[in-house]
């Protein structure tokens, strides 16, 4: 294709491909574990179809690179940030033959907004991006017949050393299934499957993953992997018997690695963690959200307490590193609620690490919102596209105590990082994550303190503070 700029003819047939969240990562110098394998797979799957591809880093001007490429294929999560905007609308006014695609999870909400605000170059492609992106292979390289994600051949040195700059930390994503089977009120992603995907969850071929590991142990020579999926284990039946299955075909491979993975309280029992653990099941992540019975019934999770109890039990027995995720404050939570939570998470916090959240964050797509938007009030509405909400509580103690609290997690916060960075060198894997769940469970004893407090001073979050520093500098070094 002969494309035109500034009067002069060219020829371009290359595909870049920006993903927004990767790109602010590496703005933000944080680490982002490699490349997404739904792109992996797009990418290798273009060059097998003769196309010219490549990812766009954030150093990248676009509108000067804009002569580089035919296709710019954009994908966003959960916002739109003004650089972006501000590079497409150049673009479009400016630059040369270049058709944009935008997918993801924004644009298929805001289809309409999108497009108005990025410019007439500008297609939205609604959809799930595995979906969206093998429409979208087949179009570009005008063939029909497309291979089922994901197709996987890491002997591709271009992008081997383009994974290699990315992914510092000795990890690789690897993604077995896409979707969820559950409906959590406030999960955007839950939202997104159930409405726009025709299964709502869907496992990927066993034999496609290990041929996948098979390539990235040989390419990089990686031995631990993370399990990007939101719901790893599945639910039902199911479980024990993908948990098998991933056993034997490991085995049989003499695949010798180490994973992590999320999952479901409910879906942890003693069989699928003994078998996954003899398999290199090293770290866990499991959705908490809260130890309020009501909180958990307004979050839509269908788990109770109880059984969050008994799956932190088994995998303390099975010594796997646990995370346990928890929200504290959404928008109707009231100071009983959040004490109950509080006091669960405490004794939790003794045998798993509790990563705590101080603020939901809610999204307008969301069941949470939609069921409730009549109790929330917005801080600031405004005709944005912007999916998050900033909302005020509808409980009187919550709207006079939660900056006081949020300051007081966040001052603790600091000190933990500090404390732990200080140590890290200096500790193995197995030690770090203790002493974080002992530093962690403190926390949840001082914010426990402070939230049985009517009024919460200013005086009160400095004592407490400096409690928590004192309890810290007696920790083991």
């Amino acid at each position: 294709m002969r494309l035109k700029k500034n009067g002069h003819e060219y020829d371009s047939q290359k595909i870049s491909i920006l993903d927004v969240n990767m790109i602010e990562k590496q703005r933000l110098n944080l680490p982002t574990y490699g490349i997404r394998p739904i792109w992996r797979w797009f990418y290798l799957s273009a060059r097998k179809k003769g196309l010219d591809i490549e990812f766009v880093e954030y150093k990248h001007n676009l509108y000067q690179s804009s002569g580089d490429f035919q296709y710019l294929i954009i994908y966003i999560d959960h916002y739109i940030p003004e650089w972006l905007i501000r590079q497409i609308n150049h673009i479009d006014k400016f630059g040369c033959d270049i058709k944009i695609y935008i997918c993801g999870y924004l644009p298929t909400l805001y289809k309409d907004e999108i497009e108005k605000i990025c410019g007439d170059r500008t297609i939205v492609l609604q959809g799930v991006l595995e979906n969206v992106l093998q429409l979208l292979l087949s179009e570009l390289s005008q063939m029909s017949e497309i291979e089922e994600f994901p197709y996987i051949n890491l002997r591709n040195e271009e992008l081997m050393l383009y994974e290699k700059q990315l992914n510092m930390k000795g990890i690789e994503v690897v993604q077995t299934s896409v979707g969820c089977p559950m409906k959590c009120s406030f999960c955007r992603y839950s939202t997104f499957y159930h409405k726009y995907y025709k299964k709502v969850y869907t496992q990927y071929a066993l034999d496609n993953i290990i041929d996948e590991i098979k390539s990235i142990v040989s390419a990089y020579g990686i031995k631990h992997f993370r399990f990007s999926d939101s719901n790893f284990l599945g639910h039902g039946s199911r479980i024990i018997k993908r948990c098998k299955e991933l056993a034997s075909e490991l085995e049989r491979n003499n695949l010798d690695i180490t994973f992590e993975l999320h999952s479901r309280s409910d879906a942890v029992t003693k069989e699928a963690i003994s078998i996954l653990k003899d398999s290199g099941l090293k770290h866990i992540s499991i959705g908490i959200e809260s130890m309020s019975e009501t909180q958990l019934i307004r979050y839509g999770k269908r788990e109770d307490t109880e059984q969050h109890r008994k799956a932190i039990q088994i995998l303390w027995e099975h010594g796997i590193l646990t995370q346990g995720y928890a929200i504290l404050f959404d928008p109707l939570v009231n100071k009983n609620e959040i004490v109950e939570s509080l006091e669960g998470l405490y004794e939790l916090s003794k045998k798993c690490l509790i990563v705590l959240h101080d603020k939901m964050i809610l999204y307008r797509s969301t069941d949470y919102f939609k069921n409730n938007c009549h109790y929330i009030k917005i801080k600031e509405e405004n005709n944005s596209i912007n999916e998050v909400v900033d909302y005020e509580f509808f409980d009187d103690w919550c709207k006079c105590n939660f900056e006081k609290i949020q300051k007081l997690n966040e001052l603790i916060s600091k000190r933990i990082i500090g404390f732990y960075q200080k140590r890290y060198t200096f500790y193995n894997e197995n030690e770090r994550y203790t002493l974080l769940k002992i530093a962690n469970s403190y926390r949840l004893k001082i914010l426990k303190k402070a939230v049985s407090n009517d009024n919460i001073s200013d005086q009160l979050v400095d004592e407490l503070e400096q409690e928590f520093v004192k309890t810290l500098m007696e920790l083991p070094v």
